[in-house]
């Protein structure tokens, strides 16, 4: 973070005086910045430090006479790398926007497909620029920026970034409500089963060949039907690999026909024990 103050800027934490309790990240952060001694001091007394002894011990990296001034320039410095983030940050946007709206149809139809009892399923893309699914780079460009334009202040003062790809998310709704506020465990397998058949075929189309699949753990908590769905999709690929800590919790009919390899932890680490059946 790039914190500037005043010499004559007075800091503080409180909580000895007023009764107020800090969150633990935020003491974490305390004791990493100044160190566990200073921070002890800082929290029982409340003292209260100038500019010069902040910059001293780390909480502010530069002391300026003309704050306001300096905040200016450090904006100018960050300017070209504020580009380079637009640039970059279009481009992952509007890759997400058509990868989703790419799945979006195969999405629908492996959800009806695991769970046809249960709403259709969707998925939106949600971010605070509020990007249109169609939504062109150039479009993208200039909600970003003003985007990052609207929020420089606060992100100076809050030190970290507030708006950009990485805060945005995927949202999956079922009949038209978000799976985050509503959804049962069984209906977070049934998105996560329809996601996994969707990227299969989307990779088939793709690519004119079925993918390798690499599944860890996939079948613990699935119920008996929803495996049923797995293992007919798994029959039509060349090859899976598939993690699990306990061989029952496979399907007999997955088992039968595999190679079955046991990992065992060995003097230099882990190791496989060999072939424990081929069905």
């Amino acid at each position: 973070m790039l914190f500037r103050s005043a010499a004559n800027a007075v800091f503080a934490l409180p909580p000895a005086r007023l009764g107020l309790a800090y969150p633990p990240a935020g003491l974490r952060d305390l004791v990493a910045t100044v160190g566990l001694a200073k921070a002890r001091e800082m929290l029982f007394t409340a003292a209260r430090l100038d500019g010069a002894e902040a910059f001293r011990i780390g909480l502010v990296n530069r002391l300026s006479v003309d704050v306001a001034g300096a905040t200016a320039s450090l904006s100018a410095e960050i300017a070209p790398w504020t580009e380079l983030l637009v640039d970059a940050g279009a481009e992952i946007v509007e890759g997400r926007l058509a990868l989703l709206a790419a799945i979006a149809t195969p999405l629908a139809a492996a959800h009806e497909e695991v769970a046809p009892d249960e709403p259709s399923l969707s998925v939106a893309y949600r971010s605070r620029e509020g990007y249109a699914q169609d939504a062109t780079r150039g479009e993208i460009i200039a909600q970003l920026s003003a985007a990052l334009r609207d929020t420089a202040t606060a992100e100076t003062h809050q030190g970290h970034t507030l708006v950009g790809p990485h805060r945005d998310d995927a949202i999956f709704s079922v009949g038209g409500r978000e799976m985050a506020d509503v959804a049962s465990r069984g209906q977070q397998r049934s998105v996560l089963l329809a996601l996994l058949f969707a990227e299969i075929e989307m990779l088939v189309d793709d690519k004119g060949r079925p993918p390798v699949l690499l599944l860890d753990d996939a079948f613990s908590e699935l119920d008996p039907k929803r495996r049923d769905h797995l293992v007919r999709r798994i029959a039509d690929t060349p090859q899976t690999i598939i993690t699990t800590t306990t061989l029952a919790d496979l399907p007999p009919a997955l088992t039968t026909g595999a190679t079955v390899t046991e990992i065992v932890r060995g003097p230099n680490g882990s190791e496989a024990r060999g072939e424990v059946k081929r069905g």
